[in-house]
C-alpha cells in the first residue's frame, strides 16, 4: 500500500484525509473537525495532515463567507486528480491481493471484518480516554 501512495506523492495520512474529502462530494470540503468525527484522529492532527496537503497544493483552506470563524479545508483540482489516481491504484491493488479468493470468500472477509471494527473503535476510544486521564 505504501508504493501505491508514493508513486503518487502521498502518505497513509494524507490519503485519509484527501480521501474524506473527496468522498464529501463537490465541492470537496470540509472543516478539520468532520473527518476527526469519522476516525480517531484529533482535529489537531487533522489540521497537521491539512498544512501538508496545503504546502504540497493539494488542498486550500477556504473560509465560511456566512461564519469567518469556520474555515474549511478543499480539496484543488490537482488535489482531486492525485486522490483519485491514489484510490484507483490503491484498490486495484486490494483487487490484486484478494483475486485468489472466491467471491464466497471475499463476502466472508467483508463481514468479519465489519464484526472486528466496533472492537477495534471500542478499544482505541478506551486507550484515548485512559491516555487523556
Amino acid at each position: 500500500m505504501a508504493a501505491a501512495f508514493e508513486e503518487h506523492g502521498i502518505n497513509m495520512a494524507s490519503f485519509d484525509v484527501s480521501a474524506a474529502l473527496r468522498r464529501s462530494g463537490p465541492p470537496f470540503r470540509k472543516t478539520s473537525g468532520q473527518p476527526a468525527e469519522s476516525s480517531l484522529v484529533t482535529t489537531g492532527g487533522i489540521t497537521l495532515r491539512v498544512d501538508r496537503l496545503e504546502k504540497a497544493g493539494l488542498v486550500v483552506r477556504v473560509r465560511d463567507p456566512e461564519d469567518r470563524r469556520v474555515v474549511y479545508a478543499c480539496l484543488t483540482e490537482e488535489g482531486l486528480r492525485v486522490i483519485d489516481a491514489t484510490a484507483a491504484a490503491h484498490f486495484g491493488n486490494e483487487s490484486r491481493m484478494l483475486a485468489g479468493h472466491s467471491a464466497d470468500k471475499r463476502k466472508q472477509l467483508a463481514r468479519l471484518l465489519q464484526e472486528l471494527e466496533p472492537s477495534i473503535v471500542t478499544n482505541e476510544s478506551a486507550e484515548l480516554e485512559e491516555d487523556s486521564v
